[in-house]
């Protein structure tokens, strides 16, 4: 299931093929072109289920770039100058780039897919005996085209902010195959607001379970809308779509059972995963390069578990992670980007601190936590400093969170307030770069393909 960078090459030299959907009717010779005869359209619900059921495209190539851009890892000199992509080089330095063609083309290829579904859904004669499957797959192509939608936010549109919202640029929301309707950015909050609607929709039509993690289900959409509205900082709603996840599904790992010497302690599909999802991979990414920060890495306890089951020991002084939820030492720089239930713990303990639910807020903390500690190591958080508790789950947010494509949306969530805003700085060759908060960087730049064939607006 893992990118390789062959594969990663293909995507591009594909994905750049689906960019006119963005361009559409500026790019007439495209709408000229004769389709291939050979190509198979699809027509029956086995046809379209088998079109949501392609790991390696439809679960595997969510926008990567964004885990560039944020803290969780440096590069030696040598490592960065080997980066054979000048955007990843230039994303690691905080430098605007617009070749990063395969973290938008990749998620719209999917998109468009999500949209022949859909309107392929409508032209079919359902039976009575094919209802529940029918419902089914129109609930995944709406869960899966809100999760691109979202993805794709987060690194080419601004930090969700309910004063600029109706203003600050959102991304072109795609919601038809039709070539000829051309494509416009959408405000941020037109944004969300379209995110939200597919996956509100798609909660009324998934199955309640599935033999398979990677076809989503009634918790997964209940737990991507918890994460959508904790990104647009909605700590009420947040707090109710968790719980509504929660109630579906709440296993949590116990780390006492893990191998912490294995090179892959935490397996793919694991008992915490309810829907199984990776980026597009990032060679700054790669275990063998990517080196945790040691202030970091000496923040997690003894007792914490996690310090031996998701980081190795390089013998040189620096740290590797292994940690990844999908596996891990076959790792190419993909992070998991899924719906797994330690997320959702933590939202619940977040937005319960922040609406003064103190003592639920304690519960999921604890509960969390007690699963990542050895035996008799953990003692509780009992705090009841309502400040000091947030600054905990917080803490205890990014630890437990590492590489799964969430830091550059907190950063941008959090740098909204003094008390847990952040500049970020690297050394590369002598030279410090440094991220201020609320600085335009934040946002990745649109390809220049895009761009020129479409005409639609560029970020800062």
């Amino acid at each position: 299931f893992k990118i390789n960078k062959l594969f990663k090459m293909k995507t591009i030299r594909i994905g750049l093929i689906v960019l006119s959907v963005l361009a559409l009717a500026s790019c007439k010779k495209y709408l000229d072109a004769k389709p291939d005869a050979t190509l198979a359209i699809p027509s029956t619900l086995k046809d379209l289920q088998g079109l949501l059921d392609n790991y390696s495209a439809m679960s595997s190539q969510f926008t990567g770039g964004g885990e560039i851009l944020a803290d969780n890892y440096y590069l030696n000199p040598e490592d960065w100058a080997s980066m054979y992509w000048s955007y990843e080089r230039n994303y690691y330095i905080w430098q605007k780039d617009d070749h990063n063609d395969a973290d938008w083309s990749q998620p719209y290829t999917n998109i468009f897919t999500c949209n022949l579904i859909l309107e392929t859904l409508g032209n079919i004669v359902i039976s009575p005996s094919q209802q529940i499957t029918a419902q089914g797959i129109k609930g995944s192509a709406l869960f899966f085209r809100a999760s691109y939608f979202y993805s794709l936010a987060q690194l080419f549109a601004k930090g969700y902010d309910k004063t600029t919202a109706g203003t600050d640029l959102g991304i072109p929301l795609r919601l038809v195959t039709d070539f000829e309707v051309p494509s416009k950015r959408a405000t941020v909050q037109q944004t969300y607001d379209q995110i939200i609607s597919d996956f509100k929709q798609s909660v009324e039509l998934l199955p309640t379970n599935s033999s398979l993690k990677t076809r989503p289900v009634k918790a997964a959409a209940y737990g991507s809308l918890a994460r959508t509205y904790l990104t647009m900082q909605d700590y009420t709603n947040a707090n109710l779509y968790a719980d509504s996840c929660l109630q579906l599904y709440n296993t949590l790992i116990d780390y006492n059972s893990l191998d912490s010497n294995a090179a892959d302690p935490i397996n793919r599909f694991n008992s915490e995963v309810i829907f199984q999802a990776i980026s597009l991979t990032q060679d700054p990414l790669s275990p063998s390069i990517c080196k945790i920060d040691s202030n970091f890495y000496r923040s997690y306890g003894e007792n914490d578990l996690r310090k031996v089951i998701c980081f190795s020991d390089n013998g040189d002084s620096t740290y590797s992670f292994k940690g990844d939820y999908d596996g891990g030492s076959e790792n190419w720089g993909d992070c998991f980007t899924g719906i797994v239930t330690d997320e959702q713990y933590l939202i619940k303990a977040e937005c319960c601190a922040r609406l003064g639910k103190t003592a639920d807020a304690l519960t999921y903390l604890n509960d969390l936590l007690s699963k990542r500690y050895r035996i008799g190591g953990f003692v509780p958080v009992t705090t009841t400093d309502s400040s000091e508790l947030l600054s905990t789950i917080l803490k205890e947010r990014r630890k437990e969170l590492l590489f799964r494509g969430t830091r550059l949306t907190d950063l941008k969530r959090l740098n909204q307030d003094p008390n847990f805003e952040v500049t970020l700085t690297r050394e590369l060759n002598g030279t410090v770069y440094t991220l201020l908060p609320g600085d335009p960087r934040y946002v990745g730049l649109i390809p220049k393909t895009v761009i020129d064939l479409s005409g639609i607006e560029q970020n800062e």
